[in-house]
């Protein structure tokens, strides 16, 4: 290869790694490494994890690539801050279409701290927000529910609004 070129080249295996390397390519991206990446994304998407986060952490991991791929655990240390995320707490929105179950039901009918821990603390209605909405706020097509709380008891909540008139 010209050493006055860059070469980036794509395999399937992370296992060709060290001989395309040592052929003289400058980066190998495996296949297997970026789908990997991609459920590694879509996970931390899952658990409500903000975008900026998660697309740090998927540059951290592309930029260590080849020492994590290669056993090298000590390169590990930029991800456990993960944890932390995961054990705060988070603020999420929710859409109440039209097949929502909830509609013209009050927030005391919702009742949806004692149910899941998580809490309205606000409801956007069109161009209008309402903080620390009332109990006895009625809940309407096409709101978005400001919701708060921990991973769990937010994932409970969005289970619990995301109930569907049959």
């Amino acid at each position: 290869m010209n050493p006055n070129i860059y070469s980036i080249v794509r395999t399937r295996f992370s296992s060709e790694i060290e001989k395309l390397i040592g052929l003289g390519a400058d980066e190998v991206i495996p296949e297997e490494f970026e789908t990997s990446l991609q459920i590694f994304s879509k996970v931390l998407e899952r658990f409500h994890i903000p975008l900026n986060i998660i697309m740090r952490q998927v540059g951290l991991l592309r930029g260590e690539s080849y020492s994590l791929m290669l056993g090298d655990t000590n390169k590990l240390d930029s991800l456990n801050h993960l944890n932390e995320i995961l054990a705060a707490g988070l603020t999420d929105t929710f859409y109440v279409d039209e097949k929502n179950i909830h509609i013209n039901k009050t927030l005391a009918d919702l009742n949806l701290r004692a149910e899941t821990d998580a809490t309205i603390i606000a409801i956007v209605r069109g161009n209008e927000t309402k903080t620390n909405p009332s109990s006895k706020e009625l809940i309407k097509q096409r709101d978005t529910l400001v919701i708060t709380g921990n991973h769990q008891a937010v994932d409970k909540a969005f289970a619990l609004l995301a109930r569907q008139v049959e």
